[in-house]
């Protein structure tokens, strides 16, 4: 991983909706400008505003979902403009400060 390449981000998770699979709050995620498949946790922008979620198919179209129960699944019909911006490919913790 080249944390240097200009399709590689680093982007900092605000809230717990994705706690289920290890990501919370305050935990730096590396994200890459990769295209995205069913199954991916992913960097969106929901309306502009940027969300950590896992991507999902379903007869419909693509969802974005939570892993945490407290949140719903997003559906693109319900907001104006989703843009899947990268794939999550790692999650970084810090051991000292």
């Amino acid at each position: 991983m080249n944390i240097r390449a200009p399709h590689v981000w680093l982007v900092e998770v605000e809230g717990d909706s994705m706690r289920d699979v290890g990501i919370f709050h305050g935990t730096r995620l590396v994200v890459d400008r990769s295209i995205p498949c069913s199954g991916h946790i992913v960097l969106a922008y929901v309306d502009n505003q940027p969300l950590v979620k896992r991507l999902a198919k379903s007869p419909t179209g693509w969802l974005l979902e939570s892993e945490n129960p407290a949140y719903r699944t997003i559906r693109p019909e319900e907001y104006g403009a989703i843009e899947v911006f990268g794939v999550v490919t790692w999650d970084l913790t810090q051991h000292a400060q």
